[in-house]
């Protein structure tokens, strides 16, 4: 609560002032962010007095509603001694420091050096972020989907992975590896994930005409969003509204999901399918704990990690793991799905072993999403030539 919470900053300025040398100041620059000024002091200096301040911090246990609360503090330092840097450039080269503390671990500090690999990374990171916000204010992301194939006699239907792809200044589709690992460091998931879902219900609204020959699309959710009820509830007002029939939608998540907040990763899974849609175990077998999240989540569908499909034909240990999980996927009435799959053999090894569908190169690239529909001038067919067609009699090896 704020009463709390301004007690909390009373308390912390208090300790950093006690410690606090004669000719350094003091101020409070916004949230939970203090800042201290130290005339005339070496590295060494600042550092014991940072660390000072850090273990007093560490140390102490703040009182409020009959809890004693641990406090921690990531702490970041720059040296003043660069007449071409301005006082923006100095906070900025300070918050650096402190946010390569927090992906430390927290609770320690760190100097601020402009050649460090971590300092140099976490500035592209800043830039990332800033590209982000951009992406999603002025629409340069691309929706992507790519076809999932079923793989044995069972008549399953194909559906499509809703991937995103974002475009650059040429606009050149961009990877969005590091993308979407910025946007989860700094908490932009929701906005990314409602972004997707937002312009994914109008792509398809515009189609509804031939959504019939289609069997279904999966999108993918992350932890940030996981965890959000107004995310929730926004998406369930999607799916309300929207004419897509309920059993055609589903959403991929991950491990991670789990580890931030297992019983909400749950709830928000089982409030979505009672709705009629499926749900992903996305990645499986990349995460220490996934035989137990394949037993306790409540999915449809459980996705093995590409790690072990690549060397399927040469590792035994990949085959022994890809078996495995089949085998206790379909005991516990789950459908498997294999990723990155390239080349006719590993396709035909996957169907040996029962995997139920496979999705990668092999059977077809990612591709715009509106490129799966035709216009009222194209055949009545949608339109799949980009891609290599599976049928039950493999291509030989040769």
């Amino acid at each position: 609560g704020f009463d709390g919470g301004d007690k909390l900053l009373q308390s912390i300025t208090n300790i950093l002032s006690t410690y606090l040398p004669e000719n350094a100041h003091l101020a409070r620059t916004g949230d939970d962010e203090f800042a201290v000024l130290m005339p005339q002091s070496s590295i060494d200096r600042s550092y014991q007095v940072a660390e000072t301040h850090r273990q007093a911090i560490d140390e102490f246990r703040y009182s409020w509603d009959n809890q004693l609360i641990p406090v921690s503090a990531s702490v970041g330092i720059v040296a003043v001694n660069d007449t071409s840097m301005t006082s923006v450039d100095l906070l900025k080269a300070a918050s650096s420091a402190c946010s390569i503390a927090k992906q430390a671990g927290r609770n320690c500090t760190r100097i601020y050096r402009s050649t460090d690999q971590a300092f140099v990374e976490h500035k592209q990171l800043i830039k990332t972020v800033a590209g982000i916000e951009h992406a999603l204010e002025n629409n340069r992301i691309q929706l992507m989907a790519q076809l999932i194939e079923p793989l044995q006699d069972q008549g399953e239907s194909s559906h499509y992975e809703i991937l995103l792809r974002v475009v650059g200044k040429d606009d050149e589709l961009q990877s969005p590896f590091q993308f979407i690992q910025a946007a989860e460091q700094y908490d932009l998931m929701r906005a990314v994930d409602r972004w997707v879902v937002n312009h994914f219900f109008a792509v398809v609204h515009e189609k509804m005409d031939q959504i019939e020959a289609i069997g279904g699309f999966s999108i993918n959710l992350s932890s940030q969003t996981i965890a959000d009820n107004e995310f929730k509830d926004y998406l369930k007002e999607q799916i309300e509204s929207s004419p897509i029939p309920n059993e055609k939608l589903g959403f991929e998540i991950t491990e991670t999901a789990m580890l931030k907040d297992a019983h909400d990763a749950i709830t928000f899974i089982e409030e979505i399918r009672e709705m009629g849609c499926g749900f992903y175990l996305d990645d499986f077998g990349s995460g220490y704990a996934s035989f137990s999240y394949l037993k306790d989540l409540p999915v449809d569908y459980v996705k093995i990690d590409g790690i072990f499909i690549k060397d399927l034909r040469t590792d035994h240990a990949s085959k022994a793991m890809v078996t495995s999980v089949t085998d206790i996927a379909h005991f516990m009435g789950r459908k498997v799905v294999a990723e990155f799959v390239e080349d006719a053999e590993t396709a035909e090894a996957l169907k040996k072993i029962g995997v139920d569908f496979i999705q990668g190169y092999y059977i077809g690239r990612p591709s715009p999403l509106e490129d799966l529909f035709f216009s009222k001038s194209d055949t009545d067919v949608i339109d799949k030539s980009d891609r290599i067609p599976l049928t039950n009699d493999l291509p030989s090896p040769s």
